[in-house]
């Protein structure tokens, strides 16, 4: 609409808010269509009158207000039991043409919400004179509705017209001047001048005219002439998803941070590192305290266990629950609840090993319980109590305890004779609804993501020619993957765990929700992967946020733990014009996409964290993140903090140590 129009974003979002309003409230009118009874003249004869749908209404709508009134007019045909054939004007048909997409993925059958989009006068003359059209509604002009009641006069056609106004703004010599200033300026400039009350002109009575036109000046002249999408253009995801105009639920959210990322050296803990990993990041979200890289909430060097905020909420009586679209052993959902050397110590297969690239101080076998550790991450996960644990990992925790305490249980059986229930489809957890805590694992390793690339292309490295021309590959959309379907999507998940978390409780709960992939199919160089995930991630902040709406004691904090790899990066045709300008070929290193988005535009995509092509995945970047915040007690975060912040913010909230 911001593309069309031209208002300012902000109302746009507002224009659609009032149209989805307008079809409820019409929809809610279908239960009052009440008939009547009227006593007759004849005491034998009573007289009943019925309303009934009049047939198919032709609706004409205007540029200015496309979605609120394109609504009015369709809302109030489907209401009344009447098909509709809508034309908007052809300056702003794309809004009203989503309108129509979204009565048809709604259910509306076909033919019922038809539109038809071109020259306006012989469109609504080949309506007018249609033998099928029953009624016609028209906001417009005063100038077009005159020629369209001509035209209906001749058939006697019903119409109902909303036309456009004459409107002078009138200034006194005894106005307050500031608030008529104001006023007319509202009323002049309010949607580019495009509404059917905006003064057309303005008389000003002769002892304040001067003083009027200097307010009215300085009104005016604190106008933003601009782009409405200019504070909205961040993301890869979002730029395809959304194009220029859109925004996430999540930067909705009305407090915003930047957050530091820190990670201290294993065999140096008084230094740091400026590139983490998802195992001490998350562990630092999760006790308030830096680590090194790779462990889960123990101590870089020492190895002592850190108290997660988990363990904490559980001790005062909070239920708690881990939600993740990767394996519950993974290095996020692991450092809330668990405790261990490296992230590798997943289950009892990899307690064992001996991994060469890791220092001797983060060798899982130091955990062994043969040794006075805590065992496999699983095996603490299975005996956590933690209330709900969503996400994948099956194979983790299908496995043998370390010792069997002649019990003969495996990690699994261990986790159910804790009291978890186990549930592995998207069946079974809807119907596992307040039935006690619950541990659903979906997938044998992590979750499969929910997009991929088309024909599953990912990024490519660039090649050239016997010219050494570069080559770049052909652009791409991004499809379902099939494989994700009958897998349960993170915003089923997450909201799934508020109404297990929130059920018959007065006193709380902590949850942690990770969409893991986001950062997994940066390694694999795949963006669509990461653009599915993201968006899958952000319907799980949607769910969360609908959540706090009902229950304003909510906190919710949206965070990342740590940079990714991926970055947008110039089109071919860049490249090729600096190639044809030195006579030298010129094009990006590494692995290189080119997105169709879904709003037809094109977008590069580059990885090159990693050389090529031998380098087998990316890695991380040290950039900060965001954090987006939305709930009490958070009038005085500051705009740059780190992640031990976090860990404050959600402590204090709690009421926790």
């Amino acid at each position: 609409m911001t593309l069309e129009v031209g208002k300012p974003l902000v109302e746009s979002k507002g224009e659609i808010s009032g149209a989805a309003d307008i079809f409820e409230w019409n929809a809610e009118e279908t239960k009052r269509i009440y008939g009547q009874t009227i006593e007759s003249r004849f005491e034998d004869t009573r007289v009943h009158v019925y309303y009934q749908p009049v047939g198919v209404v032709a609706a004409l709508s205007p540029l200015n207000f496309p979605a609120v009134l394109s609504a009015r007019k369709i809302s109030t045909a489907l209401a009344a039991g009447c098909s509709v054939i809508i034309k908007p004007d052809m300056i702003t048909p794309g809004v009203v043409m989503e309108m129509v997409d979204i009565c048809r993925e709604c259910g509306v059958p076909p033919g019922v919400v038809n539109l038809l989009s071109g020259d306006p006068p012989s469109i609504a003359q080949q309506l007018i004179s249609s033998d099928i059209i029953k009624k016609i509604s028209i906001t417009g002009s005063s100038r077009v509705g005159k020629l369209i009641l001509k035209q209906a006069a001749d058939k006697v056609q019903r119409v109902t017209m909303e036309l456009s106004g004459h409107s002078p703004f009138i200034v006194f010599d005894d106005a307050d001047l500031d608030k008529a200033a104001a006023g007319a300026a509202a009323s002049k400039y309010r949607n580019s001048g495009q509404t059917c009350i905006c003064a057309n002109r303005i008389l000003v009575q002769e002892g304040v005219y001067d003083e009027f036109v200097e307010k009215l000046k300085g009104v005016v002249g604190t106008f933003k002439i601009g782009d409405g999408m200019d504070e909205h253009q961040i993301t890869m995801a979002r730029n395809y998803l959304y194009g220029p105009d859109g925004a996430f639920a999540m930067e909705q959210m009305p407090v915003r941070s930047s957050v530091r990322v820190l990670a201290l050296r294993e065999d140096n803990p008084k230094q740091f590192r400026y590139v983490a990993d998802s195992a001490n990041t998350a562990s630092t979200l999760a006790t308030g305290l830096l680590t090194s890289k790779g462990r889960i909430s123990t101590s870089a060097a020492k190895d002592a266990d850190q108290k997660t905020i988990l363990e904490a909420a559980q001790e005062k009586g909070y239920r708690t629950g881990l939600v993740s679209t990767a394996s519950l052993t993974d290095a996020t959902p692991a450092a809330f609840a668990a405790h261990a050397s490296h992230r590798d110590c997943q289950s009892t297969k990899n307690m064992a090993a001996i991994n060469p690239i890791q220092a001797k101080t983060q060798q899982c076998n130091r955990d062994l319980k043969k040794h006075g550790g805590p065992g496999s991450i699983a095996e603490q996960l299975a005996t956590a109590n933690i209330d709900v644990l969503l996400g994948g990992g099956l194979t983790f925790f299908n496995q043998p305890i370390e010792y069997q305490d002649n019990s003969r249980l495996n990690i699994l059986e261990k986790a159910q004779s804790h009291g978890l229930r186990l549930v592995t489809t998207t069946n079974s957890l809807q119907s596992a609804v307040n039935t006690g805590q619950l541990l659903g694992l979906f997938a044998n390793g992590h979750l499969p993501v929910e997009w991929r690339g088309e024909n599953n292309r990912r990024a490519e490295l660039i090649t050239t020619d016997e010219q050494g021309k570069a080559i770049f590959p052909t652009p791409f959309s991004c499809e379902k993957n099939p494989s994700h379907k009958g897998t349960p999507t993170l915003a089923n998940m997450t909201e799934h765990a508020l109404q297990a978390l929130s059920h018959n409780n007065d006193q709380g709960f902590f949850l942690m929700v990770e969409g893991a992939s986001i950062d997994k199919q940066a390694h694999k160089r795949n963006p669509c992967g990461q653009i599915g995930e993201l968006h899958a991630f952000d319907q799980a902040v949607t769910i969360g946020r609908q959540f706090a709406a009902q229950q304003p004691n909510t906190l919710i904090i949206v965070t990342a733990d740590h940079g990714h790899a991926g970055q947008i990066v110039p089109l071919p045709e860049s490249y090729q014009a600096a190639s044809k300008a030195i006579q030298l070929a010129q094009y990006p290193t590494g692995y290189y996409a080119v997105l169709k988005t879904l709003s037809g535009e094109l977008m590069a995509v580059n990885y090159a964290t990693n050389s090529s092509p031998q380098g087998q995945w990316e890695m991380h970047t040290g950039t900060n993140v965001p954090a987006y915040m939305e709930g009490p007690g958070l009038d005085n975060v500051p705009i740059l903090i780190d992640q031990r912040d976090i860990n404050y913010l959600m402590r204090r909230h709690l009421k926790l140590p």
